[in-house]
């Protein structure tokens, strides 16, 4: 069956908040990709995590159904740029990313308490990355302690921008964002802007085949484990020498694989951060 839409909503529907925490723990360890969001009803709960094209969601709603309880209901909806829009809205709210940055919706960035934190306003429309994921608050983390340390900055795989706007309020002045596609790009610029990060440089294309001309004091990649795998000479390529390198979206089960694949003479590991299901590495570059 093919669903149609610009996003693809996987539904699960639980009965109770006891269930609905049960199961959400066991879902999220299931899967790095897409936004997740609970909702209710006055009678039932439900788990949503969306997707940004349809085989993703189908292959993520086949690997549920292999896991779930039998009872529990499963489908697939597609929704439209407004309709995902309107949806997000609702269920995203402001929380504190770290010690230093919350991250705001918005829409509602007129109801923030500024005490609370430096405020990041984010859209997500069409790109993915709000900071709610491990992945992104590890990168967050390590971006926010080296704070004064890197004038410039390449978010490799970029999304909402969220890395390259911390990057921005940590003090790096040279600042280059990479995504695959124009949509997520128009996304990103307009999140920077929200956020009066005017001067960031946006490169629409594979990361494999992007030619640059300059190394960078810092390097985030926010990727799977393969593509880190994969990329892994070309991402390093563009680390400064004396520069860092900020790696993520590594689940727990393949960190010992991936250091063991992400292994280089040029590369001084310096830092871990591990959390419930994911793992997080900054390297130094040494030569």
């Amino acid at each position: 069956m093919k669903f149609e839409g610009d996003i693809f909503e996987v539904i699960v529907e639980l009965d109770g908040r006891k269930e609905c925490r049960r199961i959400r723990s066991l879902l999220e360890k299931q899967v790095m990709l897409g936004d997740a969001a609970t909702t209710s009803t006055s009678k039932k709960r439900y788990y949503s995590r969306y997707f940004s094209d349809e085989v993703s969601a189908k292959d993520y709603r086949l690997l549920l159904k292999l896991i779930a309880p039998p009872k529990i209901k499963i489908s697939i909806k597609g929704l439209g740029v407004d309709k995902w829009r309107d949806k997000w809205k609702k269920e995203f709210r402001p929380f504190k990313l770290n010690d230093k940055f919350i991250v705001v919706p918005k829409w509602k960035r007129d109801k923030i308490v500024k005490k609370h934190g430096i405020a990041i306003f984010i859209d997500t429309c069409l790109a993915f990355g709000t900071g709610l994921h491990e992945t992104t608050k590890f990168v967050a983390e390590m971006i926010t302690s080296l704070e004064g340390k890197f004038e410039s900055f390449l978010d490799i795989g970029t999304g909402t921008g969220i890395l390259t706007i911390i990057a921005d309020k940590c003090g790096a002045n040279d600042l280059t964002a990479v995504d695959l596609t124009d949509d997520v790009l128009k996304v990103t610029r307009g999140n920077l802007d929200d956020n009066c990060v005017r001067k960031a440089k946006l490169i629409k294309g594979d990361m494999a085949r992007i030619s640059f001309r300059k190394e960078y004091d810092l390097v985030a990649a926010n990727l799977t484990t393969e593509d880190l795998i994969g990329l892994k000479s070309r991402i390093i390529s563009v680390v400064r020498k004396g520069g860092m390198l900020a790696v993520s979206g590594i689940s727990l089960k393949k960190s010992r694989y991936f250091i063991e694949r992400f292994r280089d003479p040029r590369l001084n590991k310096v830092k871990s951060l591990k959390g419930k299901e994911w793992a997080a590495f900054l390297f130094k570059r040494l030569a």
